[in-house]
């Protein structure tokens, strides 16, 4: 069995607000490997780190959450965004993040009131998520 098909060796990380030079590290190379981030954004996506997965050193999976006011709700919300590496897709990597990253955004939103974070959201934007 090949290392990425086990994901019970997948552990997560919390890297909300926290500078992990590691973690900064690995995220932007694995967006880079990837090719999914528009040249200029990469201090934002870093500063947004919310929960990373790691297989062994590996990164699997990286999340970023960045809070803005979304006038259809009259309310900041905490938007989600996820990248799952390759090899670890189709094994619920992604709803752990989100469920994760939820947990992490709440705890953080009642020590940040001031926030006034009303709202957790996430546009989807896989085709292997769209037409479920």
């Amino acid at each position: 069995m090949d290392e990425q098909d086990d994901l019970s060796n997948l552990s997560y990380k919390t890297a909300w607000r926290t500078d992990d030079d590691v973690v900064r590290r690995d995220a932007l190379e694995l967006w880079q490997s990837m090719n999914v981030l528009p040249p200029g954004t990469e201090e934002d996506r870093l500063n947004s780190l919310c929960v990373v997965a790691y297989n062994g050193d590996e990164l699997a999976a990286v999340s970023t959450v960045y809070i803005q006011y979304y006038a259809s709700v009259r309310a900041n919300v905490a938007w989600f965004r996820c990248l799952v590496n390759h090899g670890y897709r189709q094994h619920g990597v992604a709803t752990e993040l989100a469920f994760r990253c939820k947990v992490v955004i709440e705890e953080w939103s009642k020590a940040n009131p001031f926030e006034k974070v009303m709202g957790f959201g996430t546009i989807v934007e896989s085709p292997l998520l769209t037409n479920m």
